[in-house]
């Protein structure tokens, strides 16, 4: 076994030392061709080749008048000569023992007569031989030829080391005028020693317009008194410690243009003194890519203006140095869906012109960025006064609403202005919200007018401020609780699920339904937090009933606009299915459409999610919003909920009816279930059940009710379905 180790480790050392004289079988050598050759014909011998040893085969590195293979190593009459570490001389292979029976002298070429002289390192290993055969016997060998042969050896030998010593330097420098990178060298006064072909490729030299003359000669002449200085610099002491630095400077081109790089310099100290190198690179591409990403990042590509995160960074530098001023946020409602129904080209050129005419009434000063696709922003540092704010804002609204000619199209569009002066606002953010706040109210008023922040409505936004302060303590005190309102089926009057309702038990002020307390939670970030905590409690309640042996219903949950934004939801909500033992079936979230119109793509990717996983999804309150038939189309919804505003007066206005019975018979041919809100009359049961809608909500049925009394409820349920299961 230690033999057998032996063997291995000198098996390896023997491949790695052929190796490290590059002459593998993957290296050519055209010089040992010509060596075979030449050698055969001074020694009136046919047949010379060098013979290799690698592992435990023979390697015919070149041969000259015979076809010699590769072997075995046992094979092979050199490897005799390689163990011997002398001179082999067989005047006749057939009468020797040793050899006779080898396939080389048993088989083609028949080889008779074999001399071989060892090639061995200056440090005494063995690399192989230099062979001398004929397929005719002799009778003699000299001692002379014998000397001419050994020496023959030893000048291939010392062709070998000087190859070896060579080779990485050939192939360094191969390497360095294949690679792309462009690169230079100079002495210490500056001259030119060495390019590649990279680098005359990029600055458009022949080689000898440039080898011998000063590096200047590539430097910009606005450089050249600082290249100077540095040169000067990089001779002294501290030069090396620019090693390995990188820095952006300009190259003259021939042709006498600038060329953007990058170079490393490298610095060293030889036989020949100091030597400085440099690696270039071309960064034309990536200078002018850059410049095209700055203005995406500051500049909307089809209007021009300010892209929103440009234009805040410039209010708050105007903050910085003004108190002054007046926020403009204009709303253009009706802008994306022209570009939806008559294409991306008109809706663009239709941008363009707002572009056009928006500075008929703005002042140069102003600065207007573009938020969204419908929205716009513009900062106008000259209205300063109540006054000023005013008639600027209306003069905006009143352009904006003006029709468009565009060639035979005459367009126009709703605009809605909030705007806000500059008052005690502390920052952007504070500055943008007020107005965003006042643009808020100006679109539930229709855009009629434009409405500003100041008066009433700073107040109000003061009254929201502390109502969320004051929801923030009742989400930390857990004085939030949840009450479940029944939903049946109206073939039956079966119980078939239950919404989840958010209630707030007041210490002082007692139980607060939503209406007084969601407006101001839905415009807060706190909505997050409470989105989160009812779907926990809802499932945990679901869970719980389920635990107690109680039928499953189906548990409806409300979702804030800002959980569809900034959440999770597929995660959580199918890690608290799990948690509490729920069939996602069982679950069902309900989206107010107009909150999928705020990311319509994230929107969808949600919904699509939630449903992979099982989860219901209801439009909710559909209709009454910005709610458009196409939405029951494109997302994976399961259920419609039809608005209390259509059922309270189904049985006075036909149009009413009218909207109901067509909302009804468009979501069966879509494969959606319906359910209709308010129901409080046995009559509008009757009317939706004839219109075929499955499923009735409303104080008919039950008011929301404390979980305790749903337990109730679903506990009255089972023998029923006992006795159903024995029928």
């Amino acid at each position: 076994m230690h033999q057998a180790s032996t063997d291995a480790q000198g098996r390896r050392s023997r491949a790695s030392l052929l190796d490290h004289y590059y002459l593998g079988r993957n290296y050519d050598d055209a010089f040992t061709r010509s060596f075979c050759k030449l050698i055969s014909s001074l020694a009136k011998v046919p047949i010379a080749y060098v013979s290799l040893i690698s592992d435990d085969q023979q390697i015919i590195r070149a041969c000259s008048g015979a076809e010699i293979g590769e072997i075995s190593r046992q094979d092979s009459i050199c490897n005799l000569a390689i163990e011997q570490k002398t001179p082999l001389i067989i005047l006749d292979a057939a009468l020797d023992e040793r050899v006779r029976n080898l396939p080389i002298v048993a088989t083609a070429p028949h080889i008779r007569f074999y001399a071989g002289v060892p090639l061995t390192t200056p440090d005494g290993h063995v690399l192989g031989a230099l062979c001398f055969a004929d397929t005719s016997p002799r009778k003699s060998w000299s001692a002379a030829k014998t000397d001419h042969m050994v020496r023959a050896g030893r000048l291939l030998m010392e062709h070998y080391e000087a190859r070896r010593e060579g080779f990485p330097a050939t192939t360094a420098a191969s390497f360095i005028n294949a690679t792309e990178l462009s690169m230079i060298s100079v002495d210490r006064s500056g001259t030119v020693q060495f390019v590649n072909e990279s680098l005359l490729r990029l600055l458009g030299y022949a080689r000898e317009e440039i080898i011998g003359q000063n590096v200047s000669v590539i430097v910009p002449q606005r450089f050249r008194a600082s290249h100077d200085h540095s040169f000067d610099r990089l001779s002294t002491s501290q030069g090396p410690l620019l090693n390995g630095k990188t820095v952006e400077v300009f190259a003259r081109h021939r042709n006498g243009t600038e060329i953007p790089i990058e170079i490393t310099l490298t610095a060293w100290t030889d036989a020949n003194g100091l030597g400085v190198g440099a690696i270039i690179n071309d960064i034309s591409e990536r200078r002018a890519r850059d410049a095209r990403l700055l203005r995406l990042a500051n500049q909307d590509p089809v209007t021009g203006f300010n892209t929103r995160h440009h234009w805040e960074e410039l209010l708050e530098q105007h903050i910085a140095t003004h108190r002054s001023g007046t926020v403009i946020l204009a709303e253009l409602d009706g802008l994306r869906e022209t570009g939806d129904r008559l294409g991306q080209d008109v809706f663009d050129t239709l941008l363009q012109s707002i572009a056009v005419r928006l500075p008929r009434v703005l002042s140069k000063d102003c600065l207007i960025a573009r938020f969204t696709e419908e929205q716009i922003g513009i900062l106008v540092p000259s209205a300063q006064t109540v006054a000023d704010a005013q008639t600027l804002s209306e003069a905006v609204l009143s352009e904006l609403a003006l029709p468009f000619d565009l060639g035979t199209m005459r367009l126009k569009i709703r605009p809605m202005i909030g705007y806000a002066r500059r008052g005690e606002a502390a920052d952007a953010r504070e500055w943008l919200a007020n107005a965003d706040f006042a643009l808020m109210h100006a679109k539930r008023g229709g855009g009629k007018t434009a409405v500003t922040y100041e008066g009433p409505l700073a107040q109000a936004a003061l009254r929201n401020r502390v109502a969320r302060d004051e929801l923030l303590e009742a989400l930390n005190k857990k004085q939030f609780v949840l009450h479940y309102q029944p939903q049946v089926m109206l073939e039956t009057g079966e119980l078939s699920g239950i919404e989840a309702l958010i209630r707030w038990e007041h210490p002082e002020r007692g139980l607060i339904l939503p209406g007084a307390f969601l407006p101001a939670l839905e415009q807060s970030a706190l909505s997050l937090d409470v989105g989160a905590w009812v779907m926990q409690e809802a499932t945990r309640q679901l869970g719980e009933w389920i635990g107690k042996g109680l039928p499953p219903i189906k548990m409806g949950m409300n979702l804030f606009p800002s959980q569809i934004r900034g959440s999770d939801l597929p995660r959580e909500i199918s890690d608290l299915a799990s948690r509490h033992g729920i069939d996602p079936k069982w679950l069902e979230l309900e989206i107010t459409e107009t909150a999928t119109l705020e990311d319509e793509d994230r929107a969808f990717e949600l919904i699509s999610e939630l449903r992979e996983l099982g989860i219901g999804i209801a439009f909710d309150d559909f209709g009454t919003g910005y709610a458009s038939l196409g939405s029951l189309q494109r997302y994976p919804i399961t259920t419609l909920k039809i608005d209390r505003g259509f059922v309270r007066d189904l049985m006075s206005r036909q149009r009413d009816a009218a909207i109901t019975r067509a909302l009804i018979m468009l979501s069966h041919d879509l494969g959606l279930k319906t359910i209709a809100e308010g129901v409080e009359s046995l009559d509008q049961q009757i009317a939706l059940r004839l219109m075929g809608c499955d499923y009735g909500q409303g104080f008919l049925y039950g008011r929301a009710l404390p979980a305790s009394d749903i337990e109730t409820m679903l506990a009255a349920r089972m023998p029923r379905r006992r006795n159903s299961s024995k029928a």
